[in-house]
């Protein structure tokens, strides 16, 4: 008996420490990235931020209704609503496949919200006067979108999207190498590989990692009439300013005494209007395959885009398998990068690649009002497209992570984080 009595003691004392530790930890931490840590449920926070809790923890809370007390209700909402949404989706994938195929897989999520929500309104936030396009302005929407970066990092995004980086026609992008700065005199004894910058020539490719820059996104589209148009280079062309600059720091070339940052590639316009015919299907699977082949050994990552918001659950699943009978690419190597027309679709086209073996997602703001590719927004790039829409955002980083959640995979994501965050950012849109 003694011994046993021994043991309880021993646990319970090394409960409370770990207690009294998760919960000083946890308010530190969540102070400074979302500041939603209070006296109440710090240990499952704290813990939840560091993996060390069972994701299932958390899927029960939500799923029974019972949120953290200290969200305001305008998070508990957001997060009642978005349940009620996804619920369906969830469920449905669930009769259709069974639990196993989804139970325990592990996903990475890359929030690109920083840069692709906001690339196409100048201050989203209004963080600066009205049509303020002085340095001044710039420098407070960098520090913004400095902060937002953090703030994701720490709910446990495994990457961050900040900015555009280098010479760009859209004003709101302008700040990126503000950004970039602040990064960089930040985390200078840790590095940033947790932030990353689109760079859309080689020529900015090369100066982002002669600035520092440390992860870095290329992109080129997986048709020469897209890259002409938007890029404003051949297809050929593109594939061989990139990997110039790639091969430069692959063959121990440093530039400028730098060795080359991690870099992920981007196909665009991945996936086909559903108009198109069978034939022009099957050629843009042998462009898509010929510019992920040109780059393969080159780039860290290949992400499949998106841009004009028309993937399906059958178009992904073609696309993939494509890639896979002509051993393109792992799938572990391949990531998704999905815009909303409708959410059902970009939720079932992301569940079908899940169940494909793809583990890697992009996503970005909830708000519907945010996001889009300039491309997309601007019918004349895109013959099939009828109008011009305003906005075309990123699937939703709250329905995603819900989605996943609920099927039983393990996102790593701090919810009740990302709800309060969400719906920061969606009132301060709507001027409340």
């Amino acid at each position: 008996m003694g011994f046993y009595r021994f043991m309880v003691m021993g646990f319970v004392i090394a409960g409370l420490f770990c207690d009294v530790y998760a919960s000083s930890r946890g308010q530190r931490l969540f102070k400074e990235g979302v500041g939603v840590v209070q006296s109440s449920f710090p240990s499952l926070l704290c813990a939840r931020a560091s993996s060390s809790v069972p994701v299932s923890s958390l899927r029960r809370l939500l799923t029974t209704g019972s949120y953290p007390k200290f969200l305001a209700p305008e998070a508990q909402q957001l997060l009642s609503e978005t349940e009620q949404k996804i619920a369906p989706f969830a469920e449905v994938a669930l009769d259709r496949y069974g639990k196993g195929v989804f139970a325990g897989k592990r996903v990475e999520l890359r929030h690109v919200g920083p840069r692709d929500g906001e690339q196409s309104t100048h201050d989203a936030f209004k963080e600066t006067a009205k049509d303020d396009t002085s340095l001044e302005a710039e420098t407070k929407i960098a520090h913004g979108r400095f902060k937002r970066g953090q703030m994701l990092r720490g709910m446990g995004f495994s990457q961050v999207e900040v900015g555009t980086y280098g010479k760009t026609k859209l004003p709101s992008m302008r700040p990126s190498g503000k950004v970039l700065e602040l990064l960089k005199d930040h985390y200078k004894s840790i590095g940033h590989a947790g932030f990353s910058f689109l760079t859309l020539t080689p020529d900015n490719l090369r100066a982002f990692f002669r600035h520092g820059g440390e992860r870095a996104a290329i992109v080129v589209g997986a048709t020469d009439d897209f890259n002409q148009r938007n890029l404003g280079q051949s297809t050929a062309k593109l594939i061989s300013g990139m990997n110039d600059v790639l091969k430069d720091g692959l063959s121990g070339h440093a530039i400028d005494g730098r060795m080359h940052p991690v870099v992920d590639l981007y196909v665009s316009n991945a996936f086909p209007e559903s108009a198109i015919s069978k034939s022009n299907r099957k050629n843009l699977r042998q462009d898509i395959r010929y510019v992920m082949n040109a780059f393969k050994g080159h780039v860290h990552g290949m992400i499949l885009s998106d841009t004009f918001g028309t993937a399906t659950p059958r178009g992904v699943l073609r696309l993939l398998a494509s890639l896979e009978k002509h051993k393109v690419v792992h799938m572990d190597g391949i990531g998704l990068h999905l815009h909303r027309r409708s959410d059902s679709m970009e939720i079932d086209s992301l569940i079908a690649a899940l169940r494909y073996g793809v583990t890697s997602f992009d996503v970005g703001y909830h708000a519907e009002n945010l996001g889009g590719c300039p491309a997309a927004l601007d019918s004349s790039t895109h013959p099939t497209t009828p109008t011009k829409r305003k906005h075309l955002p990123n699937i939703s980083d709250l329905m995603t992570v819900l989605t996943l959640e609920r099927l039983g995979v393990h996102t790593g994501i701090n919810i009740p984080a990302l709800a309060k965050f969400n719906a920061e950012l969606i009132s301060k849109l709507s001027g409340r």
